[in-house]
């Protein structure tokens, strides 16, 4: 039995990951990421070829294969590289053409034969980016407990990828660190458990001789530290209304001491009150050039503390307006009609007696006094007479009561009256006897 160990370049991890885990082939060491600035990482590849009779003697999950290998190789890309956050592990080969997202995890059989004819291409080791292509050094297989070193080799180079993909056995893989991580040669023990049963096709490589194949790849990441950002110290800008009723005013503005800023150009603003600046000091009369809007301040006091400096308004004096009132009085509690009505008069102003005539029944108006009481009118305030004392007045309508007509004495009755008939017509009394005398007719020619 022939055992040959090759060297395969997979892509770098991309996954966050952390220190743990134990050398179980199940599991792996994670790297802490965030304690990286970059992350480096080594692949290792196994491509075991076997001759098929070493199959075909026992039912192929009875079979087990161990293997190990060396690789003086094993450089790593960065001196500076933390050695207490270093992280292994084992990639999935696949049947399928899939690979996994972080490139780490999953491979396919079809990516694992270009990435392994590209190792070869470049003599087994080499470095691009941030990968390193570890190329085996010896390897060995264990037989009957004690290791023997390989023997032969089986170059693949003119097989094309489907023909190798045909004649890879699936297997389950165990694969154990067995020197430090900074050990050189670094060393590698492989353990397989085959699967499945022979249905590809083996590759010939000599009129004889017939080879199944089937790959592992390992891992190992490492890192340079992440530099340490220098400390900043914040500070603030705060302003102050510094008033009451104040409006408008800036928020609070925070920036670090490696970095300047400016004094806000928002304007607060006050009722009645003229912004002058900010200052320092709350009871300041003036605004300090050094803090006016636009003005830029890096920090050299730290936190800064601003007040708005007000001064008051001059408000202009506008004469109050005053007014007087004449107000009329009917001075009765008859009913009255045509009555002024009651003004009011801008205290600037003359005003006017009003010239109406109020009406109430059964009386005369004689005008308006001051005086409710009067019997007679005060001529100063007679309808129409200009007004210039330019005060309350009021004025009560004065009255007089209408005289009523006597009617004429009667005349004595004589008796005639009696007698007294329409037409003309005159009774006549003598005695006892009443003649009629009748108004004659008189002829006219």
């Amino acid at each position: 039995m022939k055992n040959y160990v090759k060297a395969l370049a997979v892509t770098l991890l991309t996954g966050a990951l952390c220190i743990g885990g134990v050398d179980a082939a199940t599991q792996s060491r994670r790297i802490n990421t965030n304690a990286c600035d970059t992350v480096y990482t080594n692949y290792y590849l196994f491509l075991d070829a076997n001759e098929t009779a070493f199959y075909t003697k026992d039912k192929l999950s009875n079979i087990t294969h161990v293997n190990a290998a060396d690789f003086s190789n094993n450089f790593y890309q960065i001196s500076n590289f933390d050695t207490n956050n270093m992280g292994y592990g084992q990639v999935t080969i696949n049947r399928n053409s899939s690979t996994s997202s972080d490139g780490i995890t999953s491979l396919s059989l079809y990516d694992f034969y270009d990435y392994y004819f590209d190792v070869l291409n470049h003599n087994g080791a080499y470095s691009k980016g941030t990968n390193s292509y570890i190329t085996h050094y010896n390897y060995y297989t264990y037989i009957n407990g004690s290791e023997e070193p390989g023997k032969g080799g089986v170059n693949l180079r003119n097989f094309p990828i489907r023909t190798l993909v045909a004649a890879t056995l699936e297997a389950n893989s165990t694969i154990t660190r067995e020197s430090s991580y900074l050990s050189n040669p670094f060393k590698l023990k492989i353990d397989r458990r085959y699967t499945g049963s022979l249905t590809g096709s083996p590759i010939r490589y000599t009129s004889t001789k017939d080879y199944y194949l089937h790959p592992a790849v390992y891992y190992i990441q490492y890192c340079s530290p992440r530099r340490e950002e220098p400390k900043r110290t914040e500070y603030t800008i705060t302003y102050h209304g510094n008033g009451s009723n104040v409006t408008n005013v800036p928020g609070i503005d925070r920036e670090y001491d490696d970095t300047c800023t400016s004094i806000s150009k928002v304007e607060p603003k006050r009722e009645g009150y003229e912004f002058l600046g900010w200052s320092r000091y709350s009871d300041a009369t003036n605004g300090d050039s050094k803090y006016a809007p636009g003005a830029r301040y890096c920090g050299e006091l730290g936190n800064l503390d601003l007040y708005a400096v007000w001064k008051k308004k001059d408000v202009p004096i506008t004469p109050q307006e005053t007014y007087y009132h004449i107000w009329y009085s009917a001075n009765t509690s008859d009913p009255v009609t045509n009555m002024p009505a009651d003004i009011t008069v801008n205290s600037n102003n003359d005003a006017y007696i009003d010239s109406r005539i109020p009406i109430r029944s059964g009386y005369e108006f004689l005008g308006w006094s001051t005086d409710a009481s009067s019997p007679e009118a005060n001529p100063s305030y007679k309808g129409g007479t200009l007004y210039t004392d330019r005060k309350d007045l009021t004025l009560y309508a004065i009255w007089r009561k209408k005289s009523t007509p006597v009617a004429p004495p009667e005349n004595p009755k004589t008796g005639v009256e009696d007698y007294l008939l329409p037409f003309g017509g005159v009774v006549g009394v003598s005695g006892l006897g009443l003649s009629i005398l009748k108004k004659r007719k008189f002829k006219q020619f």
